[in-house]
């Protein structure tokens, strides 16, 4: 029984704001006729517990449909948003927060700021792609897209969309650190937003281990030639400071703006404390902070506040 709980998707994906798209009539036509039963659910659910904030059982219906799907073999589909196609691996349930947010760009409007034409995107960790697919829009064909990502099935996807989105990209299936070599990558049964190389964080529950290439960024991107104005969005689990250390002469050759979404739990799971952060985005040159989500003007770097339970999302300059 604990197995079975722990290969089920977190709850807080069923929230009706991530899960609410499915009922859409233009998306949900999009889906394989199994996972249309899930939208079905979805909107039954909604239209007779309508103030509910999350959809209570959804999760246990995915995991049954993901293992009725085991049978057929089919992982890619291909969701056009209206603004946005992706190839999303159904099989992985973060699919559902990908459709979300490329549906309702809330969380990727900051981009907007960040890059123009002609620029270059760096995504590490880029999960099913998201904010690459953004990216690539907004730098469009003069500009590129360089996207890392250690879970191969997921790269795969991350390339698909990149094929019928405007930039030059390329995709790399592998871990971004401060060593070049082999590691071991623990992605959770149940989540694969969760996966990382710290084991004390990504391998808590239960969790498949693999081995992936891992290399510095200054080994694979240091003579890349400079487009524009480069952003760096890092979001890798715990090894935030694993990058930056294999990243110290790209990053001080191109001077990029720094998207990193600082996790309380992997981090402490890390042992990476607000000072040793603190202290190593400093010494990179990174002297200022904003929030990706409020808007507000930049703070001193000295003034980040790391405390808490929930996830940062953080422009660093």
């Amino acid at each position: 029984m604990t197995r079975l709980l722990d290969s089920t998707p977190p709850d807080w994906l069923f929230q009706r704001s991530i899960v609410e798209w499915t009922i859409n009539d233009r998306l949900r036509t999009q889906l394989p006729y199994l996972y249309q039963l899930f939208s079905h659910y979805t909107q039954l659910f909604f239209k007779v517990s309508p103030s509910s904030p999350t959809l209570r059982g959804g999760k246990y219906v995915l995991q049954l449909l993901n293992r009725l799907n085991a049978v057929s073999g089919n992982r890619y589909v291909e969701i056009d948003t209206g603004t946005y196609e992706v190839i999303v691996d159904i099989t992985d349930p973060r699919f559902l927060k990908v459709v979300s947010e490329l549906s309702f760009p809330d969380e990727t409007q900051f981009l907007s700021e960040l890059l123009d034409e002609g620029d270059t995107f760096v995504d590490v960790g880029a999960n099913q792609g998201t904010y690459s697919i953004v990216a690539s829009h907004l730098v469009g064909e003069h500009g590129t897209v360089l996207a890392f990502e250690p879970q191969a099935s997921l790269s795969e996807a991350v390339r698909r969309s990149l094929e019928k989105a405007p930039a030059n990209y390329e995709v790399f299936t592998m871990a971004l650190g401060d060593r070049d070599g082999e590691v071991d990558i623990h992605v959770p049964s149940s989540y694969s937003g969760r996966a990382g190389i710290i084991e004390a964080y990504s391998g808590k529950r239960t969790h498949d281990t693999k081995q992936v290439p891992i290399r510095r960024a200054d080994t694979v991107l240091e003579s890349r030639e400079s487009k524009g104005n480069w952003v760096v969005k890092v979001d890798v689990e715990g090894a935030e400071l694993a990058f930056l250390r294999g990243a110290q002469t790209f990053l001080s050759s191109v001077t990029p703006s720094l998207i990193i979404e600082m996790n309380p739990h992997s981090m402490r799971d890390a042992n990476i404390t607000e000072d040793k952060f603190i202290k190593e985005i400093r010494g990179l040159g990174f002297n200022f902070f904003q929030h990706t989500k409020r808007g507000e003007a930049k703070k001193d770097i000295e003034k980040l506040d790391l405390s808490g339970d929930k996830k940062k999302d953080l422009i660093l300059n």
